[in-house]
């Protein structure tokens, strides 16, 4: 990164900061260990059902993901929407306060491939791989 900028950004934080670190607070919301899973997952496809939603972000808990989903929910990030059917369906939307953190996730998900290419991870995209 060039230094003019990084030290731009810096002033920037010192001039602006309020008494509570806006970071804290936004990691209090969004930072649990599933929480960024789930709301990428749901970036990349919204609408899902609980189970979808558990096999796609992978190794989590029902009791995790119910937890998750609730505390998402009462946060504003997600939308549970109830089919009036029988049986009961229920799918997870974002809201627009959810879907107001892409530009976030884009960065994190750029940062996180240089990272890994830095790091010499060896990474193949979702769309390149073979179905099993």
């Amino acid at each position: 990164m060039d230094p003019t900028v990084f030290d731009q950004k810096i002033a920037y934080f010192k001039q602006n900061m309020p008494p509570q670190c806006p970071i804290l607070y936004s990691l209090k919301i969004i930072g649990s260990k599933w929480k960024i899973p789930i709301l990428w997952h749901l970036m990349l496809e919204d609408g899902q059902h609980y189970n979808q939603l558990k096999r796609t972000v992978g190794n989590i808990t029902n009791t995790m993901l119910t937890k998750s989903l609730r505390e998402l929910e009462h946060d504003g990030l997600v939308r549970r929407h109830s089919y009036e059917t029988v049986p009961p369906a229920v799918t997870y939307h974002l809201t627009d306060l959810g879907k107001s953190l892409v530009l976030t996730m884009g960065e994190l998900f750029d940062w996180g491939k240089a990272l890994e290419e830095q790091h010499g991870v060896p990474t193949t995209p979702t769309s390149n791989r073979e179905e099993s």
